[in-house]
Parts: structure tokens; C-alpha cells; sequence
């Protein structure tokens, strides 16, 4: 049975993966929901963040933004359960980016300080990277323009390739 409820999870999950890639996102949501009925019956918590981080990016992909903050907050919790700092950091990222994506700006920004106040940027450059351009957008958004500045040049310190065109 175990072996069968893994597989059918795998499948699901990775045809979830295929739609989405295809921007087919409602279908790439049937497969991930399927994926998670199978990965709840064996706790798998890495499985149900990937799952519950893959439904988030669905929602945020169609503007469904505060059911993205559902389900990033999901991914974070079995992340955490799970264990591992690379994909809890993710998670924290995402979520915050979920929050400004449902202008909670608030929450953007709190969570984007906690989670940069607490890692060291030499740790994982391209994440800091990517928060502090989404907390920058936040400060923006609350028109915090010196924050938002400082962030920007913060960024470029880490490494001065990390900017693209449209930020």
C-alpha cells in the first residue's frame, strides 16, 4: 500500500507540474490536490510543502492572491515539520511575496526584515537578493522611498549581476 500511495502522489504531483508549466493551471490544480490527499495519508511533510507551495504558485499565477497566503502559509508549516533551512527560507520568501502580491504590505515587510535579520547573506546570496527586491517593492508600495533605495543599493553590494531590466 505504501509503495502505491507514494507513486500515485509522485504522479499526481508531477503532472500538477507539467500543466502548470503549461500555464494550464486549473488542471495543474487538480493534480496538485490529488497529490496531497495521497501525501496526507503518508505525512509526507516535505511532499505537502512542495505540494502546498506548488498550489500557492498556482493562485498567484490567476491573481488569486489571499488564497496564495493560504497555502504558502501551509508550505511553510511542513517545511518547518520537515526540517530543512533551504526550503523553510524558500517558503518564508514566497510567503511574504505572497503577502505584497495581496497588498498586505504590513506583513510583506515584516516578515521580508525577520527573515533578512536572521540570515547571513553570505549563506544564500540569490535569496537575500530576491527578498530584499521584494521587501523593496514593499517599502515602495507604502511609500517608504529611502527603504526602498537602500534595499536596491544593498542588493547591488551583494552582487551587482542579481538586478534585471525591470527593477
Amino acid at each position: 500500500r505504501g509503495q502505491d500511495t507514494h507513486a500515485k502522489m509522485m504522479s499526481n504531483y508531477l503532472m500538477g507540474r507539467v500543466h502548470f508549466n503549461a500555464s494550464e493551471y486549473s488542471t495543474a490544480l487538480l493534480y496538485f490536490l490529488n497529490a496531497e490527499e495521497y501525501a496526507n495519508e503518508e505525512s509526507d511533510n516535505f511532499y505537502l510543502g512542495l505540494i502546498y507551495r506548488n498550489v500557492s504558485s498556482v493562485y498567484s499565477s490567476v491573481f488569486s492572491n489571499k488564497e496564495a497566503v493560504v497555502y504558502g502559509e501551509k508550505s511553510l508549516e511542513h517545511f518547518k515539520a520537515y526540517g530543512d533551512k533551504l526550503y523553510v527560507d524558500w517558503a518564508i520568501v514566497d510567503l511574504a511575496r505572497f503577502y505584497h502580491n495581496a497588498q498586505d504590505y504590513s506583513k510583506s515587510i515584516v516578515v521580508h526584515n525577520e527573515f533578512l535579520n536572521g540570515i547571513d547573506s553570505d549563506d544564500n546570496p540569490s535569496l537575500c537578493a530576491e527578498a530584499m527586491r521584494n521587501l523593496a517593492s514593499s517599502y515602495y508600495a507604502v511609500d517608504s522611498l529611502s527603504q526602498c533605495i537602500s534595499l536596491y543599493e544593498r542588493v547591488l553590494s551583494l552582487d551587482s549581476t542579481v538586478m534585471v531590466g525591470n527593477d
